[in-house]
């Protein structure tokens, strides 16, 4: 659904490489990692080269924008799909991370049954999201249809 709204498969490609800096970021902190100082340079590198690609992107004239309320829109909806592509980075390192802290924890419990459990989660998860991302979505599409028509009364 994120990477519906974005310019192309490029902004969604430099947006999940984002996932190697947060979880440098998060496996320091959540599961006690030590990185050398090159590793944490060359995390903030990827970090730094990811933000200034989008705003690089966001500021290309040959994109070929048109007058009216197009523009509003098109900043909004790119907007949107930048926020959920970046979700979608925290909650699946997030998720990583959790995985490790307990296969971690938990030694004395066979890796079978330990990845059973959390497959097991992920299934009831899964269908629960079959259900919510839909009325997610309307409510994002209402939101960029209320910005569009927002921009036109302006204009």
């Amino acid at each position: 659904m994120a990477y519906a709204f974005l310019d192309g498969p490029g902004a969604g490609k430099v947006i999940s490489q984002l996932k190697i800096p947060i979880m440098c970021f998060g496996a320091r902190f959540f599961v006690r990692k030590t990185y050398t100082r090159n590793q944490w340079y060359a995390g903030f590198l990827i970090a730094l080269s990811a933000i200034l690609f989008i705003q690089v992107k966001e500021l290309d004239p040959s994109k070929g924008k048109g007058g009216g309320g197009d523009d509003d829109k098109d900043n909004t909806s790119q907007n949107v799909g930048m926020f959920f592509a970046l979700m979608f980075v925290v909650f699946s390192c997030g998720g990583t991370l959790l995985s490790e802290r307990i296969f971690k924890k938990d030694l004395h419990v066979p890796f079978y049954v330990q990845k059973f459990h959390i497959e097991a989660s992920q299934l009831i998860l899964a269908f629960l999201l079959i259900w919510i991302l839909p009325v997610i979505g309307m409510g994002v599409d209402r939101v960029i249809e209320l910005q569009g028509k927002k921009a036109l009364h302006v204009s």
